[in-house]
């Protein structure tokens, strides 16, 4: 009975901690995966299908999921991640189900194994936002330097300092 008792236990307490583990990934806004040294998703922790909709990965190959070449530049990161023991981070661009979208991802090598296979988890954040705002700042600082350019006059700008300290001079100014 005291075996019993213990085994009780023991499998109370998993099912407490895969629940904490379950609330605290659906607390998490990125896409978190587990994916093996050969390419295969062994582990879906956390997947924002209201941000980024993906299909069924688990049991999946990246090749099954991926282009051929996103599937070899994940398989290469995984690689180095796993030779280095350090975290590797990267950008990226993906056609996804909700459309074009871009991904930083960090990489960082797991302690345990699976099937014999070592493995890493990804964290990946949908950077679509920032990256469509830092294309329309480089759009709007084009058209200004265009503007400022073809103008047949100086522009400059000062700070607005005790000194007037001088920031900016077109190309219309000649020495």
């Amino acid at each position: 009975n005291l075996e019993i008792a213990g085994h009780n236990q023991t499998e109370k307490a998993l099912r407490e901690s895969e629940a904490r583990l379950i609330a605290m990934t659906k607390a998490i806004p990125d896409l978190v995966f587990v994916v093996d040294q050969d390419g295969l998703y062994r582990e879906i922790l956390a997947a924002r299908i209201d941000t980024v909709v993906i299909g069924p990965l688990r049991g999946k190959h990246l090749n099954e999921v991926h282009s051929v070449g996103m599937a070899d530049y994940f398989l290469e990161i995984i690689g180095r991640a796993l030779a280095t023991q350090h975290i590797q981070v990267a950008e990226y661009e993906l056609h996804t189900a909700s459309g074009l979208r871009w991904f930083e991802s960090r990489t960082a090598p797991l302690e345990v194994e699976f099937d014999g296979k070592a493995a890493v988890i990804v964290v990946a954040r949908d950077i679509t936002q920032r990256k469509q705002a830092e294309e329309s700042l480089r759009k709007k600082e084009r058209r200004w330097s265009t503007l400022v350019s073809n103008l047949p006059s100086v522009t400059y700008r000062c700070a607005n300092d005790r000194n007037w300290t001088v920031e900016f001079v077109s190309d219309g100014c000649q020495t």
